[in-house]
């Protein structure tokens, strides 16, 4: 521009040319305009207004000087214009698009959204939600029918199935035989059917894993359904609800259920098992002694252990073992008497002496051990400074960081430390914070900014976001970091002299009178209707 005040006057405010100061800050006013698409930006008026257009359109915006404008239909106070012909493929997603002028350059971003109830990328499916007598469904983001839970058909108008079911009254679904549920779409298995289902078809039986039969009653597996061997015996499968069991040795019968030899399911818990001799026999023509009858085997115990099993804790406490009323604890093969105050020795016969010991006099295991002798030891001091004795007993002066009787105890620096889910690490009397992915500082408060390094290529403009950043691509750019700028119009698309243009992920062409279709080889019978779309632009800067 030419360095004059845009607001007028010569007083006061910022300094315009010559070094003659403006009057008060410039005011700046944006205007837009929609109108058919043209390869050049011709003067006229807007066509689609400010709000509405077709999927191709040209856009212009202007930057005006707001001092003392009056007249909107004249360009006094223009600073700037730019304009844009193509096509936006509906979306949320902003496009950034820039104009380097002569007197100042344009950022704004454009998308294009679809009028309520229409979808797709040319704004042509219609859809809109109901829930009455002309259908019941919701609709998807690509603007497809989803019928609501219990209607179907085309238009969601359907309550009960059309070939299962019958419908005599409002609300009511009668169901075919061989068919169920609540639109009668649910087959229904064969009568008698036992471990089985009607796979889509009404009174079948399709048989479940391991059954088989006309009723899928016979069991294929009856070895690891019913697991019918005993004492470790291996189980076959030999028919439909028939097996075989291979007994282990010393074992018999069916399901191995008979015992051939009292030794071999190891009855004896802590011990060797040995076959038991036969009793002797009566004299003659003396009646046999009445008698428990024998289980067979005779156990020989380990030490410790007794009963007929070896399966009892022999209870060594058992001859009071303890004297002076000492308490006895049992343990396997041995005992511990729990002494009262005087007495002392395993089984508490020995009067008690107390020694005051030195514990500090001891060589320390911490990191002060430097001391020599009684004085100055840490005894069983850790991470210590030092060790002192008292009557019977001794205290530690712990190094910072430590804790605990003997100062055995890191103190847990990490509580209330670390933010936003950070990992803590605790240290001798510190931390250090394992941050998540997008945070950093010693408790990890700061949010990284991934804009920081300009991943946004081709004039695209970068959003941070946590541990990560999104990037608005000028139109004809895509990709995560704008990186894409295929030409879908290289392999020249359009037919009969039909320009052609590159969008986001497509091409689109710009057909002449009397063509259409996406590469303009249609005739055209006549003018098609189209839905409109709605452009939003957003100005982001005036430079």
């Amino acid at each position: 521009m030419s360095g004059r005040c845009c607001g007028g006057g010569d007083a006061g405010g910022e300094v315009g040319a010559g070094g003659v100061p403006c009057g008060r800050p410039c005011r700046t006013r944006f205007s837009l305009c929609l109108k058919e698409y043209q390869s050049a930006a011709a003067p006229g008026a807007c066509s689609f207004g400010r709000a509405a257009s077709p999927r191709s359109f040209t856009l212009i915006l202007q930057a005006y000087d707001d001092y003392n404008y009056t007249d909107p239909d004249k360009e006094s106070g223009l600073i700037e214009e730019a304009w844009w012909s193509g096509i936006v493929e509906p979306g949320a997603a902003w496009h950034a698009l820039r104009h380097a002028g002569a007197a100042a350059a344009l950022a704004y971003r454009v998308r294009v959204t679809c009028q309520p109830n229409y979808y797709n990328s040319t704004c042509t499916s219609f859809c809109r939600a109901r829930d009455d007598q002309f259908g019941h469904y919701a609709c998807s983001a690509a603007g497809d029918k989803h019928c609501l839970r219990g209607w179907q058909g085309d238009n969601c108008e359907i309550r009960c199935h059309p070939t299962h079911g019958r419908c005599d009254s409002p609300g009511e679904c009668l169901c075919r035989p061989g068919w169920r549920g609540e639109l009668c779409a649910q087959c229904q298995p064969y009568p008698g059917c036992k471990h089985g289902y009607c796979n889509g078809s009404s009174w079948d039986c399709t048989c479940d894993t391991n059954w088989g039969g006309i009723l899928c009653d016979q069991d294929l597996n009856f070895c690891g359904t019913h697991e019918p061997c005993q004492h470790g015996g291996t189980c076959e499968n030999t028919a439909p609800d028939q097996y075989l069991c291979k007994c282990a040795e010393g074992f018999s019968g069916v399901d191995c259920e008979r015992v051939d030899n009292p030794c071999a399911p190891q009855p004896c818990d802590h011990g060797t098992c040995a076959l038991a001799a036969p009793p002797p026999a009566a004299p003659a023509g003396s009646p046999a002694p009445a008698a428990a009858p024998s289980p067979g085997f005779v156990c020989t115990c380990e030490r410790g252990w007794g009963g007929a099993r070896c399966d009892q804790d022999i209870d060594d406490c058992a001859a009071a073992p303890c004297r002076h009323g000492g308490t006895c604890r049992d343990r396997l093969d041995a005992f511990v008497c729990d002494c009262p105050p005087g007495w002392t020795g395993a089984t508490c016969a020995d009067v008690f002496v107390p020694v005051d010991v030195d514990e500090c006099s001891g060589g320390g295991a911490g990191p002060a051990e430097a001391a020599v002798g009684a004085e100055g030891g840490l005894g069983p001091c850790v991470n210590a400074a030092a060790c002192n004795n008292s009557a019977g007993g001794y205290s530690c002066a712990c190094l910072p960081g430590w804790t605990g009787r003997d100062c055995e105890l890191n103190v847990d620096d990490c509580t209330g430390q670390c933010l936003h889910g950070a990992t803590c690490i605790d240290l001798v009397d510190d931390f250090h914070c394992a941050c998540a992915a997008g945070y950093a500082g010693r408790t990890c408060a700061r949010d990284v900014d991934d804009c920081a390094s300009r991943p946004c290529r081709n004039g695209g403009e970068c959003v941070d976001l946590l541990d990560a950043y999104r990037c608005i691509c000028p139109v004809g750019f895509s990709g995560l970091d704008c990186e894409d700028d295929r030409d879908h119009c290289a392999d020249s698309p359009c037919a009969n002299g039909a320009p052609c243009y590159t969008a986001q992920s497509d091409y689109y062409c710009h057909c002449a009178p009397g063509w259409t279709g996406k590469n303009c080889t249609q005739r055209a019978a006549r003018d098609l209707e189209q839905q409109d779309s709605h452009v939003s632009v957003t100005p982001t800067g005036l430079v």
